[in-house]
């Protein structure tokens, strides 16, 4: 799944933290050359055990608290305009997303491309700010994608289009449209990150694409120069994301 190499934060939970945690301490412990790392957390992950010893650290789409480090990102809130604007451009008007948990910075991102191209749509045409209650925050996994989207449909004018913060609570939000008879692209869904084989997913699923290749690139570059010796000042690489148009965004069904 696109979020087992990017923006990590599907994950979080005590175990895969805990699992991480043993990692780092091994690779403290075994004097490894350098370490690129995706957090298992934003909020939790602990890099002391290799920054107080020196090692070369390239964190890989994640803001790194407490710890100074090379950093190669995803232009997340490139990504979340792209997505947004896509939708307004096929037509649907009651957009909504699912953002991660509140506070996580690729969630953030996100989530702020999709509020300031909702901004300026509404202002444009004399409204205000985007209704409060077509943002979810879930959890990055797929039961929180599910839950996001049961609360969406419920609303008394349910959105006619979401944005989904990331692949695997697509998959959940895909399932509770079914559930509701709202299939795509009735309510049209849009993922950050493909799911596995979105064109053999029905109806295939539209998607912010990242550059897979070239973020694991860039960290390894980085990494090495940090091993040769580099005394260049810390540098964040930021990479864009593209979008690919399938016929879960088709435009929307009336009626």
């Amino acid at each position: 799944m696109e979020e087992q190499r990017h923006g990590r934060d599907h994950r979080g939970g005590d175990e895969d933290v805990d699992k991480e945690h043993r990692y780092l301490e091994v690779a403290a412990g075994e004097q490894m050359a350098g370490v690129i790392i995706a957090a298992a957390s934003c909020h939790r992950t602990d890099l002391s055990a290799l920054v107080d010893r020196g090692t070369p650290v390239v964190a890989e789409d994640w803001r790194p608290r407490g710890a100074s480090v090379d950093a190669v990102m995803l232009d997340n809130q490139h990504g979340g305009e792209e997505a947004t604007e896509h939708l307004l451009a096929r037509g649907y008007r009651r957009i909504a997303c699912i953002a991660g948990p509140e506070g996580t910075s690729t969630s953030d991102e996100r989530l702020a491309g999709y509020r300031a191209v909702l901004r300026d749509r509404l202002r444009e045409t004399g409204q205000g700010e985007p209704p409060a209650e077509y943002v979810c925050h879930g959890d990055f996994r797929v039961e929180g994608g599910r839950a996001a989207m049961e609360s969406l449909l419920a609303l008394p004018q349910s959105p006619d289009a979401v944005f989904v913060a990331n692949n695997l609570m697509t998959v959940g939000a895909l399932a509770a449209l079914r559930d509701a008879g709202r299939e795509p692209p009735r309510t049209g869904l849009l993922s950050f990150g493909d799911v596995p084989w979105p064109e053999l997913v029905t109806p295939s699923l539209t998607s912010v694409q990242l550059p897979s290749y070239e973020l694991g690139f860039a960290a390894a570059g980085l990494l090495q120069e940090r091993i040769a010796g580099t005394d260049k000042p810390l540098q964040t690489g930021v990479l864009r994301t593209s979008l690919q148009a399938r016929d879960s965004t088709s435009g929307p069904v009336r009626g």
